[in-house]
């Protein structure tokens, strides 16, 4: 986390420098910071990953779920990511719609979630 906290921090300062003259620099600055900071998420998200998809075993449909969760999680963290500097350049239009697309792709990886969801139901109310 020291890491992520002083790229951070470097970016900003850096980007600073440039809020006079050329906006742009900066901007350019902000989304390469963020860019290292998001691929230094990644590589500590591939462990937890991982560890994750080991609770396969315990699941009875095969771990379709934690599939369908990690989907959602992923999904989340990229279209945040995308908005925030959509939000930062000051395209706040975009950012919006980022989020909305990034909602109806979530609402979608839901869908097989919600059927099985539906059959249990079924079988329950059957018995």
């Amino acid at each position: 986390m020291l890491k992520v906290a002083l790229i951070g921090i470097s970016g900003v300062l850096l980007a600073i420098q440039f809020v006079q003259g050329k906006k742009e620099y900066g901007l350019y600055i902000v989304l390469a910071c963020g860019l290292i900071i998001f691929m230094e998420a990644m590589s500590g998200i591939s462990t937890l990953v991982e560890e994750i998809l080991g609770f396969e075993d315990f699941m009875s449909d095969g771990g379709g779920y934690i599939l369908v969760l990690l989907r959602i999680v992923g999904i989340t963290y990229i279209v945040e990511f995308t908005s925030l500097i959509c939000k930062d350049a000051g395209y706040q239009a975009l950012a919006s719609q980022v989020d909305m697309v990034g909602k109806i792709t979530i609402l979608v990886n839901c869908v097989p979630v919600l059927g099985s969801l539906f059959e249990n139901l079924q079988i329950l109310m059957q018995r």
